[in-house]
């Protein structure tokens, strides 16, 4: 299927050559139109030389097995093995955010070009409909503009446009803004790509992470505390789990690294300013690094203040998830970096449509992993000469003291958990006889936890690699 935010679906072709001839029927003759060619399955390298070598030339993946092109409209497309063929409608090159309010009533928006109409040609369309207001801080493709509703519909049947969303109230004002640069970015007026790491349906996932080189101006342990409160929120909406692992290159893993300017992976960095994060969506992408996170390390990166580390952290695992970008600017997967406090409510909707929510389930065992690397890029910790006896540090963050009064039917607990070794697990259990295992481990939080009236004894317990735990406990009376 393609995941077009519009929803619709195009049916599978029965005659190339007919439906090609509907599509591109407003064409004139000789001029090049962009089309999107969807395969049955997964596109081969040779399908794809194949269809080069009769004149299209492929401008970007579009998920699902499809791929957008730039070709004369009589292309011959028979014997590819294809699903469909056609170009995007009106209806799917505006967001549907656009649509609340008069017709006429003007606006300031974001459009996006398909990548390989250059800026000059850019600006000439859009002079014939609307007002361009510069800003330097958007990407080359994308343009900040002035018009109405009636005016955008009818930009959108301009072959170049490829999309026309909301511009954020910071993008409007003229403040300084990050653009999102994730690699392979798919299409604004795509979804996300694939089904996320659990397949087709809504399933669960159980990831690996592992931290490279994380050397910034902030301490290693902060750092990766950040990092793992960001993957604790997306734990606490999806049934998604993460699981540290100290060898690279694992399959189903995160690789998460500080990376500066050419790092090997096709997308260098630009220094401070511009590029803050990239990262490489799920399969179906074919890339090495799938999954893989990496930061700018010559950003001046901050907690709690822009370059904030859990706020882009936040972003870019919603990548990593398979999440493509958001169309409100409130969400935390909009196109451009903004401080955050958690998910959205937009955001959660959007995770929920890959992976089953965590409301009536509780996390799979871990995955198991291999004893030793076959070949660690780092030589590995030598066990230590003496059994590990040291239990767990345990803390919680929320609620702050020992008791906590409450007249709300729930509440969910927030911690930290080290080791001189490695935490193996943050478990919970209640009065109640409630109990489960909590979302992430150096940054934990459980699930919504439900509250009896009067005393409730909520006790968290982390067990490390050796067998050793700590155990602690929080008085909560709901009144």
């Amino acid at each position: 299927m393609l995941r077009l935010k519009s929803g619709r679906i195009p049916e599978a072709v029965t005659d190339t050559r007919s439906r090609q001839a509907r599509e591109v029927r407003s064409a004139a003759p000789g001029q090049r139109i962009h089309l999107i060619v969807q395969f049955r399955q997964e596109p081969s390298p040779e399908q794809l030389e194949a269809l080069r070598l009769r004149g299209a030339e492929i401008i970007r993946y579009i998920p699902d097995a499809a791929v957008l092109v730039s070709a004369l409209p009589d292309i011959p497309l028979a014997g590819l093995d294809l699903y469909w063929v056609g170009r995007l409608e009106v209806t799917d090159k505006i967001s549907d955010l656009l649509y609340a309010g008069d017709v006429e009533e003007e606006k300031q928006v974001l459009v996006e070009f398909h990548p390989d109409v250059v800026p000059a040609v850019a600006r000439a369309v859009l002079m014939g409909y609307v007002g361009i207001i510069e800003n330097p801080d958007l990407p080359q493709f994308q343009f900040l503009v002035r018009g109405s509703m009636s005016r955008f519909l009818e930009l959108a049947r301009e072959d170049a446009v490829a999309y026309v969303f909301p511009a954020a109230p910071e993008l409007i004002q003229g403040q300084p803004q990050f653009a999102c640069s994730a690699t392979a970015v798919v299409a604004s007026y795509v979804a996300s790509f694939g089904d996320g790491w659990d397949g087709p349906g809504l399933g669960a996932a159980s990831l690996r992470f592992y931290y490279g080189d994380l050397s910034i101006s902030l301490p290693s342990s902060l750092v990766r505390a950040q990092i793992e409160r960001a993957m604790s929120d997306w734990s606490a909406v999806v049934r998604v789990y993460f699981s540290r692992t100290l060898m690279p290159r694992q399959d189903r893993s995160l690789d998460i690294s500080m990376e500066v300017r050419e790092h090997g992976d096709g997308a260098a960095f630009d220094g401070a300013g511009g590029m803050l994060a990239h990262t490489f969506y799920p399969p179906p992408n074919p890339d090495p690094w799938a999954g893989d996170m990496h930061f700018d390390r010559e950003e001046l990166w901050k907690v709690g203040a822009n370059i904030d580390l859990y706020s882009v952290a936040l972003h870019e695992l919603g990548h990593a998830l398979g999440l493509a970008h958001s169309d409100n600017p409130s969400d935390v997967m909009y196109a451009f970096y903004r401080l955050a406090s958690g998910l959205q409510p937009g955001d959660i909707e959007a995770i929920r449509r890959l992976y089953a929510s965590t409301a009536a389930f509780q996390p799979p065992p871990a995955s198991p992993q291999p004893s030793t690397p076959a070949t660690p890029s780092t030589p590995a910790t030598p066990p230590p000469s003496a059994p590990d006896t040291t239990p767990p540090m345990l803390a919680f963050t929320f609620p702050g003291g020992s008791t906590y009064t409450t007249t709300a039917a729930s509440i969910s607990l927030r911690g930290t958990a080290r080791d001189n070794q490695a935490v193996a697990s943050v478990t919970w259990s209640t009065s109640n006889g409630a109990s489960g295992a909590a979302s992430g481990i150096s940054a934990w939080t459980t699930p919504t936890v439900s509250l009896f009236v009067g005393l409730n004894v909520i006790t968290v317990k982390a067990t490390d690699t050796a067998g050793n735990t700590t155990s602690k406990s929080v008085i909560v009376t709901r009144r």
